[in-house]
C-alpha cells in the first residue's frame, strides 16, 4: 500500500506536471533522498498509484487516438473560396509511433564505439617531456 508521502508526490506529480524530485520535497522528503527520485518510481507504492490512477485500458485508448489525430487546416475551393478541412496530424501521429516502438522495445539498441588505446613511452622519453 502507498505510504501517505508516496500519494502526496504523486498528486503533485499528476496535478502540479512537477519533475518527481521536486514534487518529493514539496511532499515531504528530505532534499537527499529527492535527489533520486528513482527510490520513489521504483516502489511498490509507486507502481501501485500508477496501476490506479493511469490503468493500461486508458493510456492503450489515448494512444490509439493520438495515432489518429488530425488537424484542421484551411482548403482551398475550387471556387476559390476557403473552408476547414480535416487533415492528418503526422508531427502528433510520429510522436505517439515512435512512443510506441520504444514502449514494444521494437528498436535496436543504440550502438556504442569502445576503444582501448594503449601508448607505451620509455621512463627516458617522459622524463624529457618534463
Amino acid at each position: 500500500m502507498a505510504t501517505k508521502l508516496q500519494k502526496k508526490a504523486f498528486k503533485i506529480v499528476m496535478k502540479e506536471d512537477e519533475p518527481t524530485s521536486v514534487a518529493m520535497v514539496k511532499a515531504g522528503y528530505a532534499p537527499l533522498t529527492a535527489k533520486d527520485p528513482w527510490k520513489l518510481t521504483r516502489s511498490r507504492g509507486w507502481a501501485e498509484l500508477t496501476d490506479k490512477h493511469l490503468p493500461d485500458k486508458l493510456l492503450i485508448q489515448v494512444h490509439r487516438e493520438g495515432l489518429a489525430a488530425t488537424e484542421i487546416r484551411n482548403k482551398l475551393l475550387e471556387d476559390g473560396r476557403i473552408a476547414p478541412a480535416e487533415v492528418p496530424d503526422y508531427e502528433i501521429r510520429h510522436k505517439y509511433l515512435d512512443s510506441a516502438y520504444k514502449i514494444k522495445g521494437s528498436y535496436a539498441p543504440e550502438k556504442h564505439l569502445s576503444q582501448n588505446v594503449s601508448i607505451g613511452i620509455l621512463l627516458d622519453e617522459l622524463q624529457k617531456l618534463d
